[in-house]
């Protein structure tokens, strides 16, 4: 399951082809290039060179491979102007919705996961069913940004979700996996399962807990040291509870109990009970 950072600011000029569904991000800077050659079109998104860096703004540093988030994509058609006449603004075809950011030969791409709404080049809305998506690729060019999900709905597209944020006023859905822990991770508030809490807090318990002078109980059916060689060690091993001839536990081979009646250690054999014998000095 893909973790989820719906944080809003990536930007990346897009490519799109017939053959996938996956929008290829060919990067920041690039967009740099596109507002230089038609900074003179009305409409075009204003462009700020000095912060438009792809280590800053980038899918991949602002999202993370592997993480869904909530994206937005702009085609832009260039429309011919009448001679002597100003530009005409681009029409714009808009998709929004789930996607994930993955790695394929060393490039990255925006996997379109769950289309939700579309626009067309006159600004009309259609809602997708998820699966059905936009094809892009034949208008002048491409822009792909991620945003905040505009309503709860949206950003509660997953099932088993909870909202949370990492940044101020930018909500985050996080969907619980089965058996897990809300918590927070690598500085995302996500699920965390039963391998990464231990991951997260085994050392430190474990070291917490061994300058502890307390008793410490474990209901626990066994204790198994797995590791080769591994040795159980205190200054006082002792049999309990105490058992009498009339009381002991079920008969299982390899159980060493302590009888109080023949004050001896028994060891059971896998039918009966055996008394361990020693020698006095």
């Amino acid at each position: 399951m893909h973790k989820v950072n719906f944080r809003a600011g990536a930007v990346e000029l897009g490519h799109a082809t017939m053959e996938s569904q996956d929008i290829e991000l060919l990067g920041t800077e690039k967009l740099v290039e596109i507002h230089i050659k038609h900074n003179n079109l009305p409409d075009m998104p204003d462009v700020d060179e000095a912060i438009f860096d792809s280590a800053n703004l980038s899918f991949k540093s602002m999202i993370g491979l592997n993480r869904r988030c909530y994206y937005i994509i702009d085609e832009y058609f260039l429309n011919p102007s009448e001679p002597n006449q100003p530009p005409k603004p681009p029409s714009v075809l808009r998709e929004r919705g789930v996607g994930s950011i993955i790695e394929k030969e060393g490039k990255t791409f925006l996997q379109r996961v769950m289309p939700l709404v579309w626009y067309d080049a006159e600004g009309e809305e259609y809602l997708l069913d998820g699966a059905a998506h936009v094809q892009f690729g034949e208008g002048e060019y491409i822009i792909v940004g991620s945003i905040i999900p505009p309503t709860y709905a949206e950003a509660l597209i997953t099932p088993n979700s909870v909202i949370a944020s990492t940044v101020e006023c930018d909500p985050t859905p996080v969907e619980l996996e089965e058996s897990s822990l809300l918590g927070r991770k690598d500085g995302f508030v996500q699920s965390i399962d039963m391998d990464e809490l231990f991951e997260m807090i085994g050392d430190r318990f474990f070291s917490h807990d061994s300058k502890s002078q307390k008793q410490w109980n474990l209901k626990v059916r066994h204790l198994r040291l797995e590791r080769k060689n591994a040795a159980l060690i205190a200054p006082v091993l002792r049999a309990m509870p105490v058992y009498t001839d009339k009381k002991k536990p079920p008969e299982v081979q390899g159980s060493i109990i302590y009888n109080a009646e023949s004050n001896c250690l028994e060891c059971c054999d896998g039918t009966q009970w055996r008394a361990l014998a020693w020698k006095d000095d």
